[in-house]
């Protein structure tokens, strides 16, 4: 269950950050977002302001698949890391603060750069195709003695 909410995660966040990043890209332009960095007195807005769009469409492409998942995500949490700084930390009168969606995007993108893209993906298909099934276990998928079939005796090493 945990891979199909780590797809669940990805398709929804990956999407929705591919299509910012494309409509900026190709419908409305970099404009707006060039005459930010600009207003911050950073060198190369529209150098930057392409990096930003290219990020978010080349990395949520990347996520809906599932391939090179940690990299994009982390590739992806950066950029929305300099939207919430640019966007300017202040609560003002707004009940809703301008950077809320990018922290939002931002915590899922650091959720799967921590867990992984899971079974479900491109990544998670190439890690069994490597062997990476016959690895050892970790401690959280090992069940206690009590729900095995048979109670550890100690004469073998325990798999953790």
């Amino acid at each position: 269950m945990p891979s199909l909410a780590l797809l669940v995660l990805r398709l929804v966040f990956g999407l929705g950050i591919a299509l910012h990043g494309y409509q900026s890209l190709f419908i409305d332009g970099l404009d707006l977002l060039t005459g930010l960095i600009e207003a911050k007195g950073w060198p190369a807005p529209t150098a930057w302001a392409y990096a930003a769009k290219i990020t978010e469409l080349g990395g949520g492409v990347l996520l809906i698949v599932g391939f090179l998942t940690r990299w994009a995500a982390l590739a992806c949490a950066a950029t929305m890391g300099v939207a919430i700084w640019m966007s300017g930390i202040n609560l003002g009168n707004a009940l809703i603060p301008q950077w809320e969606s990018a922290a939002l995007y931002g915590a899922a993108f650091l959720a799967l750069l921590l867990s992984g893209p899971g079974r479900m993906s491109v990544d998670g298909m190439r890690q069994r195709a490597n062997g990476a099934e016959s690895a050892p276990r970790r401690n959280d998928d090992v069940r206690p003695a009590a729900a095995s079939s048979e109670a550890w005796d100690g004469s073998e090493e325990a798999v953790v």
